[in-house]
C-alpha cells in the first residue's frame, strides 16, 4: 500500500514538473516570437541591414565580447551587410569613412551605458565612464592642466627614470642570452610610469619583475569583471557562491584595485603633509589644485579614488600594448628599424643626448609612433554613442534617436578607402597625411570625448621607443608567431598570449 502511494506521488510530481517545463518552453517560444515580430515589423531600425538573429536577440554580439573578438565579429558583419549593420537590437556598427565627425563630433551624442557598466567603480563615474555630458565637461576641465604641454615636459624626467631602469633589464637579459617577455616587462614599465606621473606612486615593478606583481594581476581581474558586467549588468547582484571561483575572484579584484587606488591617495596625502608635494607634476596634484581654484568643481574623495583607478586602467595597459606591438613590428620590419635607428643617432650621436627635445626633433620617430598607433589601436572595439532624439543620417540610412552607433578603431584605422596598403607597416605614409587619414584615425577616439590623455600616451611611447631603439636592436624569437600576436578584443586590445618573446642586443 505504501509502495503504491509512493509511486502515485512520484508520478504526480513528474507530471507537475513536466507541466512547468512545458509552461516555461511556451513562454520562451512566445517571447522569441514576439521579439521576432518586433524586429521584422515594428522596430524603428528594421530598415537597417543585419542578420535577423542579431536584430532579434544580441546573443552573438554578447558572446563575441566574452570571447574577445567583437571587433572581428563586427568586421565580418560589415563584409556581408555594408557600412552600417545592426549587430544586436538597437545597436549599430558603422565603418563609413564619412561618419566619424557625425558620431563623435558633438556632446549631443552621449556615451552609451556600456562605459558605466564597464568602468564605474562602486557606482562612481570617471571621466572615461561618465555618460552625462555636463559632468564629463567638468571632469575634463579638471584634467586639462595635467596634460598641458608644460606639464608633459615637466613629467619627462620621471618617465626617463623608469625607461633607464628598463634598459638595465634589457642588458641583464642580453648578458644571460635570454629573450625578453616583452608584453610582461613593458607592462611593468608603463605601470611604473603611470602610477608615478599619475599620483606619485612608488611601485618598483621592474626590479622585482621576475614575479607576477599583484597589482597587475588585480588589474587584469578587474578589467575582466568589467567586461562581464557589460554583458550581464545584473552580475554585481549575484552572490559569490553562485558564480564560481574565477568570477568571484574577478569581482574581488575590483575591490583590491580600489584599495591600490586608496593606498595611492593616502600616500600622496602623507607626502603632502611632510612637504614632499611642493614641486610635484603628477595628475592627482593637478586635479586637487583645480578643485582648490574652482570649489564648485572639486572632486570628492570617492571621485579621486575612481580617477586614480581610471588613470591606472587607461594609462598603463594601453601604452604597454602600443610599445609591445611597436617593438614586434620593428622586429618584423628590419628596414624600418634600421632607418629609425639611423635617424635617432643622427640627431643624438651620444646616448647621453637622449632627451624629449631631441626625440621630438626626429620626424621619422613621430611617423613610426603614429603607424604603431594606427596598426594596433589599444581600444580596438566599438566606441558606442547614443543617437540624439531627432535621429541622424548615417551611411545613407536614417538612424532613429535612442539607438546606439559605434565605430571600431580596428576597422577605421585599416580602411582601404583611406589608407593605401592598410595592413602594411609604413611610417612614411605619415610624411604627408591626408585630411581623410586624420578624420578616420580613431585610436584615441575623436571629438569632445576623445582621450584627454592622448598627448601623455604619445610622449610616453616616443620616449620608450626612441630610447630603446637608439640603444638596442630588436629581433623576433621563433616562438613569437602571428597567432601569438593576434589581437584579442577585451575592449582594450592585447596579444592573444602574454608570452611575447623578443631578443634585444645593445648596439655600439
Amino acid at each position: 500500500m505504501a509502495s503504491g502511494q509512493s509511486s502515485f506521488v512520484q508520478k504526480h510530481l513528474t507530471l507537475i514538473m513536466a507541466n512547468k517545463l512545458a509552461t516555461v518552453a511556451v513562454v520562451l517560444v512566445g517571447y522569441m516570437v514576439a521579439k521576432l515580430v518586433y524586429a521584422v515589423f515594428l522596430s524603428p531600425t528594421k530598415h537597417i541591414p543585419g542578420s535577423l538573429l542579431d536584430k532579434t536577440i544580441g546573443v552573438r554580439s554578447g558572446l563575441s565580447v566574452l570571447r574577445g573578438n567583437k571587433m572581428h565579429f563586427a568586421a565580418d558583419q560589415h563584409r556581408q551587410y555594408g557600412p552600417l549593420v545592426e549587430i544586436s537590437p538597437g545597436v549599430m556598427s558603422c565603418n563609413s569613412t564619412t561618419a566619424a565627425k557625425t558620431v563623435y563630433g558633438s556632446h549631443q551624442w552621449r556615451k552609451s551605458h556600456f562605459y558605466s557598466d564597464f568602468a564605474d567603480f562602486n557606482g562612481v563615474s570617471s571621466l572615461f565612464s561618465e555618460v552625462k555630458p555636463e559632468r564629463a565637461q567638468i571632469l575634463r576641465r579638471a584634467f586639462l592642466p595635467a596634460f598641458s604641454r608644460a606639464n608633459l615636459v615637466a613629467m619627462a624626467p620621471n618617465i626617463f627614470n623608469h625607461i633607464h631602469k628598463f634598459l638595465d633589464k634589457l642588458d641583464e637579459f642580453e648578458r644571460a642570452g635570454k629573450p625578453l617577455e616583452a608584453y610582461k616587462w613593458t607592462r611593468y614599465l608603463t605601470f611604473e610610469v603611470v602610477t608615478d606621473v599619475g599620483f606619485g606612486g612608488e611601485y618598483d615593478m621592474i626590479s622585482s619583475g621576475e614575479l607576477n606583481h599583484p597589482f597587475v594581476m588585480d588589474f587584469d581581474g578587474s578589467s575582466s569583471w568589467g567586461l562581464v558586467k557589460t554583458v550581464f549588468p545584473f552580475a554585481s547582484m549575484v552572490p559569490d557562491w553562485m558564480m564560481g571561483k574565477k568570477l568571484a575572484d574577478w569581482r574581488a579584484s575590483e575591490l583590491r584595485t580600489l584599495k591600490h587606488a586608496q593606498g595611492g591617495l593616502s600616500q600622496w596625502r602623507h607626502h603632502k603633509q611632510v612637504g614632499k608635494t611642493a614641486n610635484r607634476v603628477d595628475i592627482l596634484q593637478r586635479l586637487i589644485e583645480h578643485g582648490e581654484k574652482n570649489p564648485k568643481e572639486k572632486l570628492s574623495e570617492q571621485e579621486l579614488e575612481t580617477e586614480i583607478m581610471e588613470i591606472m586602467l587607461a594609462g598603463g595597459d594601453t601604452t604597454a600594448t602600443t610599445v609591445t606591438y611597436g617593438l614586434y613590428e620593428l622586429a618584423l620590419n628590419q628596414d624600418v628599424q634600421e632607418k629609425l635607428r639611423a635617424c635617432l643617432r643622427a640627431e643624438m650621436p651620444d646616448s647621453a643626448d637622449v632627451t624629449l627635445k631631441h626625440l621630438e626633433a626626429v620626424p621619422y620617430l613621430d611617423w613610426t609612433v603614429k603607424e604603431m598607433l594606427r596598426t594596433h589601436p589599444t581600444l580596438p572595439s566599438l566606441l558606442e554613442r547614443v543617437v540624439p532624439a531627432g535621429g541622424a543620417q548615417i551611411a545613407g540610412y536614417h538612424v532613429p534617436g535612442g539607438s546606439v552607433v559605434g565605430m571600431s578603431a580596428w576597422s577605421m584605422n585599416k580602411s582601404p578607402k583611406v589608407f593605401s596598403d592598410p595592413l602594411a607597416f609604413q611610417p612614411e605614409r605619415w610624411e604627408k597625411p591626408t585630411p581623410e587619414m586624420a578624420a578616420n584615425m580613431l585610436t584615441f577616439s575623436t571629438g569632445p570625448r576623445g582621450c584627454v590623455g592622448q598627448n601623455l600616451a604619445i610622449v610616453q611611447t616616443r620616449i620608450h621607443i626612441g630610447t630603446i631603439l637608439r640603444n638596442f636592436t630588436v629581433k623576433l624569437h621563433p616562438e613569437t608567431t602571428p597567432e601569438i600576436m593576434r589581437t584579442v578584443d577585451n575592449f582594450q586590445g592585447k596579444p592573444a598570449q602574454d608570452r611575447v618573446l623578443l631578443y634585444f642586443r645593445r648596439t655600439p
